[in-house]
């Protein structure tokens, strides 16, 4: 069983930034994760030792903030209200032997982050991705795709995509992935 923790100090937050970079494969900002809830995980045994983590932000959109402004606002405007959407972003698994989450471990990492974007009252819940397994995997629950395309993902031309779910289409696409994943 895995437990959780809320980050809340400069050097808690610098170590995300490095598990990020090591385990996610992307860059996250101090300011970023500074106006934004980021939450680990561990397994009680061992509560020192991170085995994922990921960001929970209504306020910047780092997903929308790689966008064109004006590709920015119409994605805003047709599906993606700011004042109507959380972000859930920074998701990685430890890959160290040993650290890695198993099958059920990787379903609670991604089940606490839904249930974060969840509770932060926001209607619509924003994701994205720069690596076509993971964005297989993420739209089984994250089922619109609000963009898709070619763009400077912080310094580096990547194709992205970038997806969303209403709260209410949460459980029945989770459940969906744990069909999928897990039996």
């Amino acid at each position: 069983m895995l437990t959780t923790k809320i980050l809340k100090t400069t050097e808690e937050l610098n170590r995300f930034i490095t598990m990020q970079l090591e385990n996610g494969g992307a860059e996250v900002t101090l300011d970023y994760l500074l106006q934004a809830q980021v939450r680990v995980l561990c397994r009680k045994s061992n509560p020192d030792i991170w085995i994922g983590g990921y960001v929970i932000s209504i306020n910047q959109k780092r997903y929308l903030d790689v966008l064109p402004q004006d590709t920015r606002q119409a994605i805003e405007d047709k599906y993606l209200p700011p004042h109507k959407t959380a972000e859930i972003s920074c998701i990685w698994k430890n890959r160290a032997p040993h650290q890695k989450p198993k099958g059920f471990e990787v379903a609670q990492l991604y089940w606490f982050a839904l249930q974060d974007g969840i509770l932060t009252g926001r209607p619509i819940l924003l994701g994205g991705t720069a690596h076509e397994k993971i964005r297989r995997i993420q739209m089984i629950v994250f089922r619109h795709l609000a963009f898709s395309g070619e763009v400077n993902f912080y310094g580096t031309s990547h194709h992205v995509w970038i997806y969303y779910c209403t709260r209410l289409e949460v459980l029945p696409g989770f459940l969906n992935y744990i069909r999928m994943f897990l039996f």
